[in-house]
């Protein structure tokens, strides 16, 4: 009997990798995450099987087109149904880095389907609060179904452009830990990490460094300010998911 959520034959066709489903009789660690249908609902090409998102951009040969609009992939980077071997890399990087570092005020930019949010909840238990921001309107769905599943109310949503906004956001909470995984170019990546210096925000984590104007955004910011360059985080594949760059605020 299979252990995961079936999905139509349309959805599968955007699986092109090594997906969950062709290691499902190989998965031992992290199981509850893994079998959880939450989860995978969020992790699936369409998350919670919404086929719609304003602000994706993809191409035809994907086959996730549906009428006039583009399917809401909203993974992200984070895990992602159609990569098992990286999707678990990245849940044993993310357990090692919560359990390490043990946040309680955390910033997310970058939303997408919610699935850090959900990690959060797991490695952390209810000892933290976060705050997401996000411009796709779709994310606010996955959050509120988070926060649900957990019964609680942990993370919150804010929708925004972050591109044109994070620059004069005022935010009364104060953020000891931030994971920066919105835009991947130099403008909008020197902005958060401009916020994050501005807050005195403690620990940075910094997704798909791997990226060559992610990765010298990273490093002029770090030559211009008071950070440091602690760990890298590689993923297994050179376009796969999870490189990280953890940066620590001196004194």
């Amino acid at each position: 009997m299979s252990k995961l959520k079936t999905i139509s034959d349309l959805e599968r066709k955007c699986l092109v990798g090594e997906s969950w489903y062709d290691n499902e009789d190989n998965i031992t660690e992290y199981q509850d995450i893994f079998f959880d249908e939450l989860l995978f609902d969020l992790a699936r090409p369409w998350p919670l099987e919404i086929k719609e998102c304003i602000f994706f951009r993809g191409t035809p040969d994907e086959g996730e087109q549906d009428g006039n609009r583009w399917a809401f992939r909203g993974h992200g980077g984070t895990l992602s149904v159609e990569d098992y071997p990286n999707s678990l890399n990245v849940l044993k990087t993310w357990d090692t880095i919560l359990t390490k570092y043990k946040p309680k005020s955390i910033l997310e930019t970058g939303t997408n389907s919610g699935i850090f949010g959900f990690l959060c909840y797991k490695f952390l238990g209810n000892d933290f609060k976060l705050t997401t921001i996000d411009i796709e309107p779709n994310s606010k769905t996955c959050v509120d179904e988070v926060n649900k599943y957990f019964d609680n109310n942990l993370i919150t949503f804010y929708e925004m452009d972050i591109k044109r906004r994070i620059t004069n956001w005022e935010v009364e909470e104060e953020y000891d830990f931030a994971f920066i995984d919105s835009g991947h170019d130099e403008e909008i990546l020197t902005k958060e990490l401009n916020f994050c210096d501005k807050r005195k925000v403690s620990i940075i984590v910094c997704d798909d460094w791997i990226l060559d104007e992610v990765n010298d955004t990273i490093n002029v910011f770090l030559e211009n300010s008071n950070y440091t360059l602690i760990e890298t985080y590689n993923g297994i594949t050179d376009d796969s998911i999870g490189y990280l760059k953890i940066l620590k605020r001196n004194g």
